[in-house]
């Protein structure tokens, strides 16, 4: 008998369920977290995750008020729980974005600290 294939949308839910029982482990309330690429496969039940995948189980996540951060691992945290943060505007740069060219963006660059 083959095993069940969650949809996206249910993935995202079992996704939530998995920071959910953490945080109730930890006695917390939890506004972000990581998983895994494996962890995301076993969720999903799937040895591959596409693309497309991908995009429906981060907008069914969107739709419950959570964000995906993609990058060596996936990051989860709350659209709420940005509210408090800076908003930037390009006012700030709007000089630099004026005088535009590969020499201003390797200027700026070198003022940066990575």
């Amino acid at each position: 008998m083959a095993h069940y294939l969650p949809n996206p949308t249910e993935v995202a839910t079992l996704t939530l369920y998995l920071g959910h029982v953490y945080a109730e482990e930890k006695k917390t309330k939890s506004t972000r977290f990581r998983i895994s690429s494996r962890t995301l496969r076993k969720i999903a039940g799937r040895t591959h995750l596409r693309e497309a995948f991908l995009d429906e189980w981060a907008s069914a996540l969107d739709s419950k008020g959570w964000m995906v951060i993609y990058g060596e691992h996936y990051g989860l945290i709350r659209s709420d729980a940005i509210d408090g943060w800076a908003r930037l505007s390009s006012k700030r740069i709007a000089a630099d974005l004026e005088s535009m060219s590969a020499a201003t963006i390797k200027r700026i660059g070198r003022k940066l600290q990575w």
